[in-house]
């Protein structure tokens, strides 16, 4: 176990697929290994990639070596299942029926994440972040898997939809797209049962057009609001700051106020770094242009999502002592700041 919270295993496939079969599908099994086997294996399947062997020497090799590897597969910490891999996007997952069928389903969801990760160019999700289908327990029906297949798609857009984000709606279109392929491919309606769902996918990419467009709009119309504030609102006050704090005075007397005080240190701090700030003010709004263009591929659930995924191994007391010390270090460093700009420099007199 690492991090107390999850175990770590490597899956090597040796998939094969056969001319005489028109290279429909890819079997073989796909073995689940320690990351200690592994390692001692690994040198045996980098040989693979040897330049010299020529067709025959390169299979012997392969059976040879997945030969080996299946048997380590009934070792504690390893496992063995048979996949076959069809080229319309099937797949079928077998192995020894020892588990109950909850510890099935997530041995046969590992295997199906491996080969979705291995085989698919995720396109329209985060790879960290996609759960939109898992493997379904064959029940005998054929028609079973492939309405939670379908559900599961069509369940997938519906949520983009609710995000309001151009680009969730974009890459719904792309998943609805997955959806019809998977539809016309594995659901013909003469073989599909009575009560088997109707998605309505017309009316669907309606209201994504529809909510696209909304979204672009409202997009739009805040990048202009923002655009303003960077570009006349702070650019109108630091001119305006710039003509007035030469004739700003230090204050005098014994009824000086921190506010005074606070103006007038200003004041002097801002003409002595004129050109700093002139410069960081300009490099600001660069930055707040350039961030408006990619802030939904910052700002987004999915991005949230990766990041705790990221933290969620580290213990929490670990997290909770860097925020404790972080911002006890933020309070610290305002109050001593405020007592440093406040401190009176000015000779008051007799």
């Amino acid at each position: 176990m690492m991090l107390k919270r999850e175990g770590w295993t490597v899956y090597v496939m040796f998939g094969k697929s056969f001319k005489s079969e028109e290279y429909r599908a890819l079997s073989g099994p796909c073995i689940e290994l320690t990351i200690a086997q592994y390692a001692a294996l690994k040198p045996k399947l980098e040989q693979l990639n040897h330049d010299g062997l020529t067709e025959d020497q390169f299979g012997q090799a392969f059976d040879d070596l997945a030969k080996d590897l299946s048997e380590k597969g009934g070792e504690p910490g390893c496992g063995i299942s048979a996949i076959e891999l069809n080229r319309d996007g099937k797949v079928e997952i077998d192995f020894e029926d020892s588990l109950d069928a909850s510890e099935a389903q997530d041995v046969a969801s590992q295997i199906f994440f491996f080969l979705r990760d291995v085989c698919h160019v995720h396109q329209h999700h985060a790879p960290t972040s996609d759960t939109i289908l898992d493997v379904v327990p064959y029940s005998g029906a054929d028609s079973h898997w492939k309405r939670e297949t379908l559900y599961s798609l069509f369940r997938w857009v519906i949520q983009q939809k609710r995000s309001r984000l151009p680009a969730s709606y974009i890459d719904a279109k792309g998943v609805l797209a997955y959806a019809r392929a998977f539809t016309e491919k594995h659901c013909n309606p003469e073989e599909m049962p009575q009560e088997f769902p109707l998605y309505l996918r017309e009316a669907t990419i309606e209201s994504l057009d529809a909510g696209l467009a909304r979204a672009e709009q409202e997009a739009e119309v805040s990048n202009r609001f923002i655009s303003r504030i960077f570009n006349r609102i702070l650019p109108l006050v630091g001119l305006v700051l710039a003509f007035l704090t030469p004739f700003y005075n230090s204050p005098t007397g014994t009824g000086v106020t921190d506010q005074e005080i606070l103006v007038a240190r200003f004041a002097e701090w801002f003409n002595d770094n004129i050109l700093d700030v002139a410069a960081s003010f300009i490099l600001v709004v660069i930055l707040a242009n350039v961030g408006f263009v990619f802030r939904s591929a910052i700002f987004r659930e999915r991005f949230w999502f990766d990041l705790y995924r990221v933290l969620y191994p580290i213990p929490h007391w670990v997290l909770l002592g860097a925020l404790f010390v972080l911002f006890g270090s933020v309070v610290a460093l305002a109050v001593q700041e405020y007592l440093l700009i406040t401190r009176l420099p000015f000779d008051y007199g007799p």
